[in-house]
């Protein structure tokens, strides 16, 4: 496994992971966990954007993994960090009040 680092956000570095076995290799970028890419037997599975700038003006996902939350969000809100985060009470589909909640705070 390496890094290199992929971009710098506010401030913070971004680095992409390569993991490398004998049939397949994945890049990994620390921001979210998203998967840049993705080939094995020397065919791409997944090809993402050759830039961080790239994910930054995306609104498709591309790449992304599922995160720390993947099912309702009782009562529309968690912790992270000491830190409580409030989402849009969304009865009818929670996973699109928190990809909502993520979009509105990439933007800020």
């Amino acid at each position: 496994m390496n890094n290199k680092l992929f971009g710098t956000i506010d401030g913070k570095d971004v680095y992409l992971y390569t993991l490398k076995s004998e049939c397949a290799t994945a890049e990994i970028m620390t921001r979210g966990a998203t998967l840049v890419r993705l080939t094995t037997y020397g065919v791409d599975i997944v090809g993402g954007f050759a830039t961080l700038e790239r994910y930054l003006e995306d609104t498709s996902h591309q790449g992304a993994t599922i995160g720390r939350i993947a099912n309702r969000v009782a009562n529309a809100s968690f912790t992270m960090d000491g830190a409580i985060y409030m989402l849009p009470d969304n009865d009818h589909d929670p996973i699109a009040a928190l990809v909502e909640y993520i979009e509105k705070t990439r933007k800020n």
